[in-house]
């Protein structure tokens, strides 16, 4: 991101900002990672915090940065959500039959839209077989997201 927020204002254009953490990323230092914040609050924008990286060492600062926000965002308890959200999933789930099943193996990355049923906590997915069996074969761990029809970031959801 460029030091003049006049862009995070444009790419941010249409999101809804309530009930959501905003932080920004700046190639640059501390202090002008503290300019950038100040200035992105006088424009009218929520940011909770502007955190600086490096040039060079841009994609581990990216990535100890995520993690930095994940500790700060969200609940590590490893508590099982509670009756309203199970529920809630469970509605979610049950009213899509679409998902998108990323599976990997050696340097093959594989993401498919597969067809799925949801029933009493479990996932059955139907396909025709192919590399995603290979890549599960070789490695168990997938990732699988299910969306609502994308309209807008402002009513963006998945799980």
């Amino acid at each position: 991101m460029t030091s003049d927020s006049s862009s995070l204002r444009s790419a941010l254009a249409g999101y809804s900002w309530h009930a959501s953490h905003l932080a920004a990323v700046l190639l640059g230092n501390r202090a002008e990672a503290a300019r950038f914040h100040q200035q992105a609050h006088r424009d009218g924008i929520p940011l909770e915090m502007v955190l600086p990286a490096d040039r060079e060492s841009f994609p581990d600062d990216v990535i100890a940065i995520a993690c930095q926000l994940r500790r700060e965002w969200l609940d590590e308890t490893g508590r099982l959500p509670d009756e309203d959200v199970r529920q809630a999933v469970e509605q979610f789930l049950t009213s899509h039959n679409t998902a998108s099943l990323a599976t990997g193996s050696g340097t093959s990355v594989r993401c498919t839209p597969i067809e799925y049923v949801y029933r009493d906590g479990t996932m059955y997915l139907f396909t025709e077989g192919g590399m995603k069996f290979a890549n599960l074969y070789r490695n168990r761990h997938v990732s699988l997201s299910v969306y609502d029809p994308f309209t807008g970031l402002s009513d963006l959801a998945g799980m």
